[in-house]
């Protein structure tokens, strides 16, 4: 559950299980590219819950952003391929989470995707098809606070959130990618004005 912040710090306590399902990423069979968990209950006392999760991972690509140590230090080794790969495995997860659930893009209200740069965002909303104004929280995000990997998606979470515009019902998208160039897609779906209400004055 994603929680309000007026009632302390932001966490996630929900409890997930492997479902060892996977659909795969390379001819269908990788292990290495499934399904990796969902919620075990089906509670709604947050400002938005979890209603299923889905992560692929693309070894064919590893080359291609990576961490090397050079003079014994850290580097981010990536090339110029990243941006059009990174919204090619976050659109080909995300598109297998909709079709599970029956869904498609139009049914999603909401994008919070990982911000990579000013060169990621336009090619990820050109894979999904998606007009440049559904990426304006992640934009908003790489301005303020710059890619900080992976977890950033969750602070384009919170500027959703912080917006007071999403209705309740309505469904969103979370998309990242990260160091090998693996990708994750969570749907949520948003709470009642009423939980959010009694949240804030609690």
């Amino acid at each position: 559950m994603v929680k309000n912040r007026g009632r302390g710090s932001e966490r996630c306590g929900r409890k997930f299980e492997e479902t060892g399902a996977g659909d795969g990423n390379n001819g269908g069979k990788s292990q290495a590219d499934r399904e990796v968990a969902r919620p075990r209950e089906d509670r709604q006392d947050g400002l938005a819950k979890m209603v299923d999760f889905a992560a692929g991972l693309s070894p064919r690509y590893r080359e291609d952003l990576r961490y090397r140590t050079e003079g014994g230090r850290l580097r981010n080794h990536l090339t110029k391929r990243v941006p059009v790969i990174g919204a090619r495995t976050a659109t080909e997860v995300s598109s297998r989470l909709l079709a599970r659930h029956g869904l498609s893009r139009n049914d999603i209200a909401w994008w919070a995707v990982h911000p990579g740069g000013t060169v990621v965002l336009p090619q990820v909303a050109k894979e999904l098809e998606l007009a440049g104004e559904a990426l304006r929280f992640s934009y908003n995000v790489f301005e303020n606070y710059g890619n900080m990997s992976s977890p950033s998606v969750l602070f384009v979470l919170r500027e959703i959130l912080d917006s007071c515009r999403p209705q309740p019902g309505q469904k969103g998208m979370l998309l990242s990618f990260g160091v090998g160039l693996p990708a994750f897609a969570a749907l949520i779906e948003f709470a009642s004005h009423e939980i959010r209400k009694d949240q804030n004055h609690g």
